[in-house]
């Protein structure tokens, strides 16, 4: 009849409702009334799920009781000291729960003498299928390697990523990246250094798969993660054409 959704003072009740396998008007179904409490209890900004049936004549109202995480970002700021690079410092910002919204910013920036770096990634949860994340991304780099290379770079792009989860350990990306590279300011004529004086573009597009079983997304002490990666950058569309094959597997167990 009736689902109500109570607990969240940051999460938006659509964030919510969206993750539900359940809807009003629906047959009470027990199997996914217990995957709806699953699922949003598996979400980073909740931490616990209660759920309750009201018997109301032929029909049922449905309680979801959020116990909700209201930490869901962090602040980094760092700084180093290299006798090759000098002094640099970081900054990242990062929030799992942005706004209420239950989509994820990333963003992170690098400063030392030879390299300042900016990105940023946000990762939409899709509203009508919870299992579609859609990602963009956007960065600058700023490379000087006139003492090492004898000229300068300049790195700039975006990219998008659209995944999908085929069940609770099981998922797919697809994706592209574009990356506008500028070589410039060299320091002599030499044809090593003249060679990457010029502007080149590069196109790569990604597919990977990931089957992680491990008990923690932060901190797994149990179960393993296996990673396949596959990128191809085509000699039609990109200056530097390449393909490559990356394969990694971790494995957790708490002795």
């Amino acid at each position: 009849n009736v689902i109500s959704i109570n607990g969240n003072s940051i999460t938006k009740d659509k964030t919510l409702r969206s993750k539900l396998s359940i809807e009003p008007g629906d047959y009470l179904n027990k199997y996914k009334l217990k995957k709806s409490q699953e699922d949003l209890s598996k979400l980073k900004y909740v931490n616990s799920v209660k759920v309750s049936e009201i018997e109301n004549d032929s029909l049922t109202d449905i309680e979801f009781k959020i116990d909700e995480n209201t930490k869901t970002g962090n602040f980094l700021l760092g700084g180093n000291f290299s006798g090759d690079t000098g002094i640099g410092f970081g900054l990242g910002l990062k929030d799992y729960n942005i706004l209420g919204s239950g989509n994820e910013i990333d963003l992170s920036i690098n400063v030392n003498a030879e390299k300042s770096l900016y990105s940023l990634k946000y990762s939409q949860y899709d509203l009508l299928n919870s299992n579609l994340i859609n990602t963009y991304s956007l960065f600058n780099q700023e490379s000087d390697l006139s003492s090492s290379f004898g000229f300068k770079t300049r790195n700039q792009g975006f990219g998008y990523n659209l995944s999908y989860s085929a069940n609770e350990s099981l998922s797919f990306s697809l994706g592209a990246e574009y990356e506008a590279i500028e070589g410039h300011s060299a320091s002599n004529n030499n044809s090593y250094i003249t060679d990457n004086i010029s502007n080149f573009d590069q196109i790569v597009f990604n597919f990977i798969i990931n089957k992680n079983t491990t008990n923690n997304f932060l901190y797994p002490t149990d179960g393993y993660h296996n990673r396949l990666s596959l990128k191809i950058s085509p000699e039609e569309i990109s200056d530097d054409s390449y393909y490559r094959a990356l394969l990694s597997s971790k494995i957790y167990k708490k002795f």
